[in-house]
């Protein structure tokens, strides 16, 4: 826990691209995971540390590794 900055933070997209391919999770329309990423990756300290925390806890615990490619 943090003693400063938001708790939450509103965004207005710029792009309508930022819904492509959402999700209903409880009821509520979300970006997928790493659009979740990328827009909190930008925002500087608390944001930065949410989008860490993200990646590890649900963006890459769903990518799964193809033994199959070869050349990669």
């Amino acid at each position: 826990m943090v003693d400063s900055g938001p708790n939450v933070t509103l965004m207005f997209p710029y792009d309508a691209g930022v819904f492509y391919d959402t999700r209903v999770v409880q009821e509520v329309d979300t970006v997928l995971p790493i659009q979740a990423y990328l827009d909190l990756i930008g925002l500087k300290g608390r944001g930065e540390g949410a989008a860490e925390t993200l990646f590890g806890q649900v963006t890459q615990k769903s990518w799964k590794h193809d033994t199959t490619t070869t050349g990669i």
